[in-house]
């Protein structure tokens, strides 16, 4: 395969992501659902990328550490095992934040005082508020939000 036809296949997974990943139902009470297909879709693992740790570990250099692999396990030795036990094992740090804008705009989700757009009774108190994440955990930055929303929830009941 030329380097052209990799990179259009590659732009055909992406593009079958996003649709997948996107797919949403009308129906207010429905679960959210996401479909990432980080390991799936990801090029280093059509390319033999997968077993490359284990190349590098068995190198006489480490030897001397007496490296032995824990997961996924020697019963995986080609790169179709070796993505399926990366995509069951794996995990992330996942942190959304950002999907919901404050602001005065008609993008917005929630004004300046956390209240949403059109249900002024509901507050939204978490990390989605947040423009960008921080560099750290967001539990943090989360918990001052919560003890901000906290102290306008008590203003706007005496006023």
């Amino acid at each position: 395969m030329t380097a052209e036809a990799e990179e259009r296949s590659w732009q055909r997974d992406d593009a079958t992501f996003k649709e997948r990943a996107l797919r949403v139902s009308r129906r207010a009470f429905d679960w959210a659902k996401r479909a990432p297909g980080w390991i799936g879709e990801h090029r280093p693992f059509r390319h033999g990328f997968s077993s490359l740790t284990r190349r590098i570990v068995a190198q006489p250099a480490l030897q001397k550490y007496h490296p032995d692999e824990f997961k996924p396990g020697p019963e995986y030795q080609d790169d179709e095992g070796l993505a399926r036990a990366a995509g069951d094992i794996g995990t992330t740090i996942f942190h959304p934040i950002g999907t919901c804008k404050m602001g005065d705009d008609p993008m917005a989700v929630v004004d300046d005082r956390l209240r949403l757009r059109g249900i002024g009774a509901l507050r939204v108190v978490d990390a989605s508020i947040m423009p960008t994440i921080t560099s750290g955990n967001t539990c943090s930055p989360v918990i001052m939000i919560a003890e901000k929303a906290a102290d306008m929830i008590r203003e706007d009941a005496r006023s």
